[in-house]
């Protein structure tokens, strides 16, 4: 049976001195604060548990299959690895979290290249809202 948690899990995995997950972690408080708790994206530090073995959350174990290097989103039953630049990070949760957020937001329209903030290929623009498959 597939544990309760790892369907509707929202964790961030991080380890200290990750310029990567310094990315997330820049970015993160002000997309949570936007959303009600319970929805919120959770940091989980891993250094211990990755440099000497010391697990500091249960959860670590639960999601160990999943996280193959940092930073490493659970989101909703999926997962995504690394991060390249504060706006693909930014564009990305937006797109997923919107429907969430206490108040829905419309994407950024990024006016130098003429598009709106949505990197995901599978979202459209659709009627003044994103619909992500």
């Amino acid at each position: 049976m597939i544990h309760p948690l790892r369907k509707n899990a929202r964790f961030l995995f991080v380890i200290q001195g990750c310029g990567h997950c310094a990315i997330y972690k820049k970015i993160l408080p002000s997309i949570n604060i936007k959303l009600p708790l319970g929805k919120q994206i959770e940091v989980i530090d891993c250094t211990l548990y990755d440099e000497m073995g010391i697990l500091t959350d249960e959860r670590i174990k639960l999601f160990e299959s999943e996280i193959r290097d940092y930073p490493t989103l659970i989101f909703d039953g999926s997962v995504k690895r690394g991060a390249y630049s504060e706006e693909e990070v930014k564009a990305w949760l937006v797109s997923r979290l919107r429907r969430d957020f206490t108040f829905e937001e419309e994407p950024e329209f990024l006016e130098s290249i003429g598009k709106y903030s949505t990197f995901e290929s599978d979202c459209r623009w659709i009627k003044g809202r994103v619909h992500c498959q």
